[in-house]
């Protein structure tokens, strides 16, 4: 967005015309003409300010997924608890049955 062709400079459409050093020319820094309808730190400021303004978004679209995968993250811990029990459970069954299985092979 920022290029150098032919001694002219462009940012973003508007076309400056940039003298050649001072020392060079002959020039003083009151010489200069700059052929813009704004001069260069409103430009600077509002590419400032757009790019603050990306960064923020960027950083609350960052938040907003790490809130989203802690909430994941606390259902996923909930639904580990949830298997461990069903799993303890489910070894109780297991062993339930075998001492039935058992029991019942002992009597017939």
């Amino acid at each position: 967005m920022f290029k150098k062709v032919l001694g002219l400079r462009h940012w973003n459409n508007n076309v400056v015309k940039i003298p050649p050093p001072a020392a060079e020319s002959g020039a003083n820094a009151s010489d200069v003409v700059v052929d813009t309808p704004e001069p260069y730190e409103r430009i600077l400021c509002q590419k400032i300010l757009m790019g603050i303004s990306t960064i923020d978004i960027i950083r609350n679209a960052i938040i907003k997924s790490c809130e989203q995968l802690n909430i994941e993250k606390e259902r996923i811990n909930e639904l580990n608890e949830q298997n461990d029990k069903a799993r303890s459970s489910l070894k109780s069954l297991v062993e339930f049955i075998t001492e039935i299985g058992t029991t019942s092979s002992d009597i017939g």
